[in-house]
């Protein structure tokens, strides 16, 4: 197990820091926005986007 990769920054992994800017990215949400989809969606990214999309939150637009 690598040590750093399980550090917690306020109840959160390294990994699961990376979900939350992979997703703010990829969906054009805020970080607070990506959090908070990951964690209603059981941190699985793919359900998280469809519920941020669901949201109308996504940036990317209708047409992505």
């Amino acid at each position: 197990m690598d040590p750093v990769r399980h550090q917690t920054h306020g109840g959160l992994t390294m990994d699961h820091l990376e979900m939350v800017e992979k997703l703010a990215q990829k969906a054009g949400v805020s970080y607070e926005d990506a959090k908070m989809a990951l964690e209603a969606c059981n941190w699985d990214m793919l359900d998280a986007l469809v519920y941020l999309e669901k949201l109308g939150k996504t940036g990317y637009g209708a047409a992505w």
